[in-house]
């Protein structure tokens, strides 16, 4: 094994996530009426934006030398609702099926950081959102170990991308549109 991590190790949101007992919780009901509560939210919105801005995610950090490092698509990674069945129990089964195959063979497994992701896509809880971060919190419980003894790490979020993405194409084309109205003689008022 790689050794066991500390909390620096766990993105912000995660740490406040098993910190506040929210993988234990029975329900998705349960879960919202926790993350209804506007504190709690608050914090893990600014925590996940700001996990954005500074925090380093696995992907970043040095590697050692002749380490098997597995970073695995949306359709493998356990975190991920890509290509599988939905349902909870076929979700925890898979994530079963993961660790019993990619956690015998890889010194370290890197996956992304969906739950930093559920706190930037939208400002309230919802119910919906509940129910998705439920399943996402039983995987995080059944993997626990493995995470906390450093086999498996989070990497950036997939929103990160994409919002970083929406800035970049959003001043290029503030660019081009000024350029192409300095070009025809018209200007914004």
């Amino acid at each position: 094994m790689n050794g066991r991590i500390t909390d620096k190790d766990l993105p912000p949101v995660v740490k406040i996530l098993i910190s506040e007992g929210l993988h234990e919780l029975p329900s998705a009901d349960a879960l919202y009426r926790a993350l209804a509560d506007g504190g709690l939210w608050n914090d893990l919105c600014a925590q996940a934006q700001g996990s954005i801005r500074g925090y380093e995610y696995e992907e970043f950090k040095p590697q050692s030398r002749g380490q098997l490092v597995f970073t695995p698509s949306a359709s493998l990674d356990p975190f991920s609702n890509v290509s599988k069945c939905s349902s909870i129990s076929c979700r925890l089964s898979l994530a079963d099926s993961f660790v019993r195959s990619l956690g015998l063979y890889a010194d370290r497994i890197v996956v992304t950081d969906y739950f930093t992701s559920a706190f930037l896509q939208t400002d309230r809880a919802s119910r919906g959102l509940a129910e998705e971060l439920f399943k996402d919190l039983a995987i995080l419980r059944k993997l626990l170990l493995f995470i906390k003894e450093g086999v498996i790490k989070f990497g950036t979020p997939a929103w990160a991308f994409a919002t970083c993405i929406q800035k970049s194409f959003t001043k290029l084309l503030d660019k081009l549109v000024r350029h192409c109205l300095r070009r025809s003689g018209l200007s914004l008022r």
